[in-house]
């Protein structure tokens, strides 16, 4: 029998910018995502965009804030979220980002750049 271990567990993190030149980050997680697990970060309320229901084969897109000034998008059962820092302010990227990926570790595993 092998006794190797699994590979750890990693999120793949890919920088980019919106329209708004504001930092948009996609965080590709190890497993699909569940909206159970991001309780922790979210304030507010979980938005649901029930797309399954009106196209077949389309899947549900979810966003909620992580503070006034980000957002955090994903797909149900899907496993990228994708962030936007400061949509509402630029200190959000200095704040948010850190309490998010910090977060994201603790429930996935490791950050590595994509």
């Amino acid at each position: 029998m092998s006794s190797r271990a699994d590979p750890p567990e990693t999120v793949a993190v890919s920088v980019r910018r919106d329209c708004a030149f504001q930092l948009r980050v996609a965080y590709r997680l190890p497993r699909p995502v569940s909206l159970e697990e991001l309780d922790e970060v979210v304030e507010g309320e979980v938005e649901l965009q029930a797309f399954s229901q009106q196209i077949q084969g389309a899947r549900d897109v979810f966003r909620f804030r992580l503070s006034d000034a980000s957002l955090v998008t994903g797909v149900v059962g899907g496993d990228e979220l994708i962030v936007t820092y400061g949509k509402l302010g630029r200190a959000a990227v200095t704040v948010d980002r850190p309490e998010m990926e910090a977060f994201l570790e603790a429930q996935y595993g490791g950050l590595e750049a994509a």
